[in-house]
């Protein structure tokens, strides 16, 4: 008899979990991005912004600057490996 790994066996049990609260008559899952659109309303709006504000200072502004603008001297890489879990730049 073939061992059934602990992964294999907790993926069966996360996948029967998600489908059973769906059913036939439930159509909450065809409004894909409801919560998404919520969200950006929330942030568009500012109705959830702390009143206190947290300027940044110019030290900090200039090193995350900094780093932006290095991430510009790497080539973006045409795939991603899942064995090696690094970037291939072919």
């Amino acid at each position: 008899m073939k061992r059934i790994s602990q992964a294999s066996l907790l993926g069966a049990s996360l996948m029967l979990l998600a489908g059973a609260g769906w059913t036939a008559d439930d159509d909450s899952h065809l409004d894909v991005g409801k919560e998404t659109r919520q969200w950006l309303e929330l942030q568009r709006s500012g109705s959830a912004a702390s009143e206190t504000e947290r300027p940044l200072s110019a030290d900090a502004a200039n090193r995350s600057y900094q780093r932006y603008v290095e991430t510009h001297s790497y080539r973006i890489p045409r795939s991603f490996t899942e064995e090696k879990q690094s970037f291939v730049q072919d």
